[in-house]
């Protein structure tokens, strides 16, 4: 008796969700409306997702922390734009040397691998504002001193960074040894630089850029000599 009861309950009530069922859709004016209805929807959905998926893809590639530092203040990985409020000054200095002495490996250094030395050309332009005065600078030293063609001479030459000072609030000046060799590995000298640095802080254009030149240090001015 109970199991029958049940199964009437049961029934009753599938049979009471068809003809919901069948009044909501069966009519094909209200269907009709009600597949709008959903449509518009996913439509807003389909929008939604495509503005976000937009615009994550225009966000510069950057993180606003620090992830390494050393207690001497030699190795630091930072990406982003501005000192975080928790970050001492010392740390500060090494974050933005860093990206400097990137610059300098890359625009001193000659290698016979013909393919690095023309990525490392590359890559010390990333490191210079547009239109400035450091641009034209290194452009006019490397129509003066191709490393491609002083490989091709048997240069090869190392760099080694030293050290820096602060002449000011965007300005530093950067130390670092030369060291040049020939391709048996015989040193035939080993000069000391120092160069007078005037940058700026901008996010740079190219992913490619932003990729190498995470703290969009940009060098302005720029001035260079031998030193004893």
């Amino acid at each position: 008796m109970e199991t029958q009861v049940l199964t009437t309950s049961i029934e009753d009530a599938t049979t009471r969700a068809k003809r919901k069922w069948e009044e909501v859709w069966g009519n094909p004016i209200e269907s009709k409306r009600n597949w709008q209805r959903m449509a518009f929807i996913e439509g807003i959905a389909i929008l939604g997702a495509l503005w976000m998926i937009w615009h994550l893809h225009q966000a510069p590639t950057q993180l606003l922390y620090v992830l390494e530092t050393d207690k001497a203040h030699e190795h630091v990985q930072y990406a982003g734009l501005y000192q975080p409020t928790n970050m001492d000054a010392a740390t500060w200095d090494a974050v933005k040397i860093q990206g400097l002495t990137r610059f300098i490996e890359a625009w001193r250094t000659v290698t016979t691998d013909k393919d690095a030395q023309e990525h490392d050309w590359d890559r010390a332009f990333m490191y210079l504002g547009e239109n400035s005065q450091a641009k034209a600078a290194i452009a006019n030293w490397y129509a003066q001193n191709d490393p491609i063609r002083r490989a091709q001479d048997d240069q090869i030459v190392s760099v080694q960074y030293k050290t820096f000072d602060v002449e000011g609030k965007n300005t530093y000046g950067i130390w670092w040894a030369e060291t040049t060799m020939s391709s048996t590995g015989q040193t035939t000298s080993t000069k000391m630089y120092r160069a007078r640095i005037v940058y700026d802080i901008h996010l740079p254009t190219s992913e490619a850029a932003r990729q190498e030149n995470k703290l969009g240090i940009l060098i302005t001015e720029i001035s260079f000599e031998e030193v004893q």
